[in-house]
């Protein structure tokens, strides 16, 4: 139901244009600076953006502006304010600057627990909404808001528009974020939204935007349980929806049906654009126009000024930091063959969770489980950019470093999985490579939006992955039902025996990790799974990650690969022996031939 306005206040037929803008997944790339590589960045950052951003608003007669989540987690910057390491603890200092109407909380603004979300949302100067959140730990933001706005129509009138705004976060956060306990609940997004879209139109809303923390698949058929922002913009009344969560850019082409919805990437690499035409019609606004958009922030963009200055204490205090020594490794740490062969980025993980995970196991009173880990690097190239990849050489490691090793602020777990469901979480992990096909020379190894930390990879197990065979999961992690027979998986082996499906393991992990490929109760660690590391080298005093080469893929009889990846750098990082450089193609990356 819409609410009908007073003639003599709705001129039938004015017109008004108004411009949405979204950010999403800005993870605390906030300055242009990489905390990792010492060095001024230029790549995505919020300084950049926001001027940007000043610009397109400049340009438009009227706009609004939301973030879509995922604000506070991802960097050294962000990390240092969300753990109160800094005198400044204004998390929204930068936002509040640039006036935002509106925002949602991201699954891994989650990540720091209740006292830094309770901040999160004290210190914004506009209102937080979630349709979903049933239960929490903190003060629970409002499931929706009305927020009237006075735009100019295209004649030079001011009108006041009612505008309904509402979100949601995947279902599936209540699972990942154990920094919460059990007091965590969500309900579904789609039923929740729906509710609170009839909510908001009984209360006057002319337009509903949703903030939908959930990527956008416009194919119906590819759908996922953390990927519904198309099912959101199908649900009536919905105006605009903003996506994010994927960490790529997408929109709605121009004759999609429902909502239109724009998606801005990460990392500050885009703003999302929705642009509505409003026309008043028998006493209402209806929408005969829309157009979605993921504007890029130009590669050279200055740095907004204001931004710069009220993060320059923050910005030092948190550079300072991260130069505090740990310890020391005595060979390099790099994670440019990672999807190819084990690799040292991975081997310094699996090191820590499994030293961690004994004293976790005599806590518990499992010390008569087989122990095994299971981890990936989060710095693999593909969607994260060409150049993400981890290269450390031996020396001296400092804080920084750990951030560069494990990016994100997962916690640290354990679980008990049987033989067979650990081979189905193997199946599942090795399903992002492609099928290599026999006697079949350079074939495409990987696709570019395929993220390589889902590569999981298991320390205690030895097994080979034969990419002959077409793999058992979509890049969604959905069965393929054609592919059940067989796997990619061979000769799976504990101890040198093949490996017993029913024989219990005590597996040490990460709360995102288990929540993705297994169903089982999570032992918590208390901590996440960097401060175990950073915890792990402080005892060693030296490590020493030498990979075990306990996985390989099964020999293909002339078969051959192609992967794009950084120049090796030339001392310490020798290529895997069925890996060589093919040529470079720019003075960075270099396109590679794997042989199987």
């Amino acid at each position: 139901m819409t609410q009908k306005r007073d003639q003599k206040i709705l001129h039938q037929g004015e017109c008004i244009d108004l411009s949405l803008f979204g950010t999403s997944d800005l993870h605390g790339t906030v300055v242009p600076f990489d905390y990792t590589k010492q060095t001024p960045s230029g790549g995505g950052c919020f300084a950049r953006l926001a001027a940007h951003l000043e610009n397109l608003r400049s340009k438009a007669d009227n706009s609004m502006l939301f973030d879509n989540g995922d604000l506070i987690q991802g960097t050294q910057f962000s990390d240092t304010l969300a753990n109160g390491l800094s005198s400044d603890t204004g998390m929204h200092s930068f936002l509040n600057l640039c006036a935002y109407d509106a925002a949602t909380l991201g699954n891994h603004d989650l990540d720091f627990g209740a006292g830094v979300v309770t901040q999160l949302i004290e210190q914004a100067s506009f209102p937080y909404v979630s349709a979903n959140l049933q239960t929490v730990p903190f003060q629970k933001p409002p499931r929706s808001v009305v927020i009237d706005r006075t735009f100019t129509s295209r004649t030079g009138k001011q009108h006041t528009i009612r505008v309904g705004i509402t979100s949601c976060l995947p279902q599936q956060t209540q699972k990942r974020v154990s920094m919460m306990g059990p007091d965590l609940a969500l309900d579904d997004p789609q039923t929740s939204v729906t509710a609170e879209v009839e909510i908001l139109k009984t209360q006057g809303a002319d337009i509903v935007i949703v903030l939908a923390h959930s990527g956008y698949i416009s194919d119906p058929s590819k759908q996922e349980p953390e990927n519904f922002a198309h099912i959101i913009s199908q649900i009536p009344d919905v105006t605009a929806v903003f996506a994010g969560h994927l960490h790529n850019t997408a929109f709605s082409p121009p004759d999609a049906s429902g909502a239109p919805v724009a998606m801005a990437g990460c990392h500050a690499s885009h703003i999302a654009q929705i642009d509505l035409c409003l026309q008043a019609n028998n006493g209402t606004w209806i929408v005969t126009d829309t157009k979605a958009c993921a504007d890029p922030v130009p590669q050279h963009q200055s740095s907004h000024q204001g931004v710069m200055t009220i993060t320059q204490d923050i910005h030092t205090q948190t550079n300072k930091r991260m130069q505090s020594r740990i310890g020391e490794t005595s060979v390099p740490i790099q994670s440019l063959f990672s999807l190819l062969a084990p690799s040292s980025a991975v081997q310094i993980i699996h090191d820590a969770q499994l030293w961690s995970l004994e004293k976790l196991a005599q806590k518990h009173a499992l010390t008569d489980l087989p122990q095994l880990s299971v981890a990936a690097t989060g710095r693999t190239g593909g969607p994260e950019g060409p150049n993400s990849f981890t290269i450390i050489p031996a020396g001296d490691l400092h804080l920084h470093h750990f951030f560069d090793i494990y990016r994100f602020e997962n916690d640290a777990c354990a679980i008990v999985l049987t033989g067979r469901e650990i081979l189905n979480w193997m199946e599942l992990a090795a399903s992002g490579h492609q099928t290599i096909h026999t006697g079949q020379s350079d074939q495409k190894l990987f696709e570019d939006h395929t993220p390589g930390y889902n590569f999981d990879t298991f320390a205690g197990l030895d097994y080979e992955i034969d990419l002959t065979h077409p793999p058992h999961f979509d890049r969604y992690g959905q069965p393929i039902t054609a592919h059940q027979s067989g796997g990619r998986i061979r000769n799976p082996k504990f101890n040198g025996a093949p490996l017993d499906p029913d024989q219990s393991f005590l597996v040490a992990t990460t709360g995102f990790r288990a929540n993705r490929f297994a169903n089982a109760p999570m032992i918590s660690a208390k901590t996440s799974n960097r401060a175990l590391l950073v915890e792990y080298v402080t005892h060693q005093k030296t490590v020493t990650p030498k990979p075990v080469q306990n996985w390989r893929f099964t020999p293909i009889s002339g078969a051959t690969a192609q992967m794009k990846l950084p120049i090796c750098p030339p001392q310490g990082y020798p290529l895997p022996e069925n890996v060589e450089m093919l040529a470079a193609i720019s003075d960075q990356n270099a396109v590679y031939r794997i042989r199987f």
